[in-house]
This record gives C-alpha cells, sequence and structure tokens, in this order.
C-alpha cells in the first residue's frame, strides 16, 4: 500500500457508455474494447512515458481504467506534473474523440492511496472524489481544472505559462449542470496552433453517434451542441498569445 499526500488525479468518463453497452454484442464490446478504448489508454501511457524517458525522467503518469472510467494520477504536485496530468488528459481527450467514444473529465488534487496486490489494483482518497464529482457536473465532452491546482506556485511557473501560451489550457464559460457560470480553466483537446481537429457540429455529432449510440436525446444533444460551441471557440484563438 502506497499513500501519495498530494497528488494530480484526472478522472475521465466515456460518454454514452450505457448506451455503447446495450447497443452492441458482447463481441463487438470486446472489439470496441481492445480497438478503441484499451488501445487508446495505452497510446496515452506511452506517449507520456516516452516524453519522460527522453528527459531522463521516471514515469510521469499511472493510470487505472475501470469499465467507463479512467483515472490518472501523478506522485506529487510540482509544475512538471501538473504539466504531465494536463498533457495526458489532453491525449486522451483527442484520442477518445477521434475512436467515438468522447470522453468527460476533470482534473483535481488530494491525497490517494494505491493499494496494489498479486491480482488487483485499488486507488481511493480525496483526490479521486474531487476530480469525480467535477467531472460528473459538467455537461460536454471536455475537462476543466479545480480550482484548488492553481496555487501560487503553478501560476508563477514557466510550465503554466508555456500551457497558456500553447493554448493547451484556456478560460472558458465551461458548462456546468449546476452552479455559478464563470470563466475555467478547460483542456483544449479541440484545436492547437490553429489547427482544428473537430470545428463543425456534424463532426462532433457523428463521433458521439459511433458504436450504434443514439444522439436522439436531449441530454446528449446538449453535450454535442456545448462541444461544438467549444470547438468553434478554439478556432478564434491566435496562433500565439494568451487570451482571456
Amino acid at each position: 500500500m502506497k499513500t501519495i499526500e498530494d497528488s494530480y488525479v484526472a478522472f475521465l468518463d466515456i460518454l454514452g457508455f450505457k448506451d455503447l453497452v446495450d447497443k452492441n454484442s458482447h463481441l463487438d464490446l470486446q472489439t470496441i474494447f481492445s480497438n478503441d478504448i484499451m488501445h487508446n489508454i495505452n497510446r496515452t501511457k506511452k506517449m507520456m512515458d516516452d516524453v519522460n524517458s527522453e528527459l531522463g525522467m521516471p514515469s510521469a503518469i499511472q493510470v487505472l481504467s475501470v469499465s467507463d472510467s479512467i483515472i490518472m494520477w501523478t506522485e506529487g504536485t510540482s509544475p512538471v506534473q501538473f504539466v504531465n496530468i494536463v498533457n495526458a488528459a489532453f491525449s486522451a481527450l483527442l484520442f477518445f474523440m477521434q475512436r467515438g467514444a468522447p470522453l468527460r473529465g476533470a482534473i483535481s488534487k488530494g491525497p490517494v492511496t494505491v493499494h496494489e496486490s498479486e491480482n488487483q489494483k485499488n486507488i481511493f482518497g480525496k483526490g479521486i472524489t474531487n476530480a469525480y464529482n467535477l467531472e460528473n457536473i459538467q455537461q460536454w465532452s471536455g475537462a476543466v481544472i479545480d480550482e484548488i491546482c492553481l496555487t501560487e506556485e503553478i501560476i508563477a511557473s514557466g510550465e503554466y505559462e508555456i500551457l497558456r501560451r500553447k493554448h493547451i489550457l484556456v478560460e472558458y464559460l465551461v458548462p456546468f449542470k449546476t452552479g455559478p457560470v464563470e470563466y475555467r480553466h478547460a483542456i483544449n483537446w479541440a484545436g492547437l496552433d490553429g489547427k482544428v481537429f473537430y470545428g463543425d457540429y456534424e463532426a462532433i455529432e457523428k463521433q458521439f453517434a459511433r458504436h450504434n449510440k443514439s444522439i436522439d436525446d436531449w441530454s446528449v444533444k446538449q453535450k454535442i451542441d456545448h462541444t461544438a460551441a467549444f470547438a468553434r471557440f478554439v478556432q478564434t484563438l491566435p496562433k500565439d498569445g494568451i487570451t482571456g
């Protein structure tokens, strides 16, 4: 059992998961999990490991996948580890959208304990519940940064400046189900340096509908609308410079 006193935690949820399970045979589900879900989890983890290996650093991100939830965490809360968790969540959001499994997520922080045995891995702690609670109240495919992550140390760091300069982090009116209407830090998975990956409604709608998922529900339509609005917003960002 290992306890991390303060960790960045990303909690990511696959949208439409129940529909995905209900509308596909179990054999098809096995293929979807292998080719689209596990493939992208491994792809995200390998990318982060490769980057840190080139820098002579240990593995930056730990990952656990359970059903429709993906949990990623760091072993500390330094500015470098903040960049690592943001980049990992960014990659997952983009990769999963490309494979027709849009994600909704949040990054928070707090203590976590990881219990590993020969046959299983469990993780628990306030870092996870903080991220889960913030993830659960959003109404789109996207991810928000919990304000408790944005300490003076993080905001003053060069790493945070780079994330903002490259528009990986942007200030946006994140669509929450409840609560105040206010600008929050969101991860820009939809477009970087003027290149937009999903800049129109039809393209995003198509990804939400893949794998036989239904989109003729008001809740799903709202998620698509808010996701498309964000994709249109990032098209307006300058190629260099901080906005918001």
